[in-house]
């Protein structure tokens, strides 16, 4: 089974319903939306789209795609092997 179909733990699975059950999960989604449209019309007041055009990656972001994720080939940089660890 692939790493993203584990099975969910029981703690989880119950937290999740009881956010659920409880409005908890909706009211994020809803507060997550309300600043996403905010967000939207401030970047429009200021002369600029609704939605960036360049995003920034942090190295655990290339480190993760290293494990198995396709990058394109210019995304990476091949690991160079020092003198000192080839024993030469």
């Amino acid at each position: 089974m692939g790493h993203s179909l584990r099975p969910v733990p029981p703690l989880a699975r119950h937290q999740f319903r009881r956010w659920r059950d409880s409005g908890t999960i909706e009211c994020l989604h809803d507060n997550l939306r309300d600043q996403a449209r905010l967000r939207d019309q401030a970047r429009k007041q200021q002369g600029r789209q609704a939605s960036p055009s360049a995003a920034v990656l942090d190295s655990q972001t290339v480190k993760a795609g290293e494990k198995g994720g396709r990058l394109a080939p210019s995304a990476t940089t091949p690991t160079r092997r020092s003198r000192a660890a080839g024993g030469t």
